[in-house]
């Protein structure tokens, strides 16, 4: 599964998409990053995070943790201006077991890409909010904060 929007509007008003950005590695779709030289990065502690949601598309849109070759290009989102709105986050994007995780922990994206319970990157928070069923998985529902 990946990363994906809480609400429409989230793209359609408040995004601020690069989507010139390209892929360092191959990376899975949902993946947390930082922006160096066009490329995307893996997280540092204090680097602009941004998350890379692309749309899968013929028999890709099937596949369960779709992958983005090293060299495509990203639709990268930056998280600071989805400040208070919500993400759906997958099992495939968080590095704990979400069973784990109880509403109201705090995450942050780690150096794999993944939001973690002692991620790195101080820039957005992610409050869990509700732990979910998102198509038969388990999922969390998280709230963007500009730290």
């Amino acid at each position: 599964m990946a990363v994906f929007f809480g609400t429409v509007e989230m793209i359609e008003h408040s995004a601020h998409n690069d989507p010139t950005v390209v892929a360092h590695a191959e990376v899975p779709n949902g993946y947390f990053h930082i922006i160096s030289s066009g490329s995307s990065a893996v997280p540092t502690a204090s680097g602009e995070l941004w998350v890379a949601i692309n749309t899968p598309l013929g028999d890709d849109r099937y596949i369960a943790d779709v992958k983005i070759p090293q060299g495509a290009r990203l639709n990268s989102y930056r998280l600071v201006d989805w400040d208070g709105k919500e993400l759906i986050v997958t099992q495939a994007n968080v590095y704990d077991a979400i069973s784990g995780l109880s509403v109201g922990d705090t995450l942050n994206a780690d150096a794999n890409g993944k939001l973690n319970a002692s991620g790195l990157n101080t820039t957005v928070d992610f409050k869990v909010i509700e732990k979910i069923n998102y198509f038969g998985a388990p999922a969390i529902r998280v709230q963007v904060i500009k730290a």
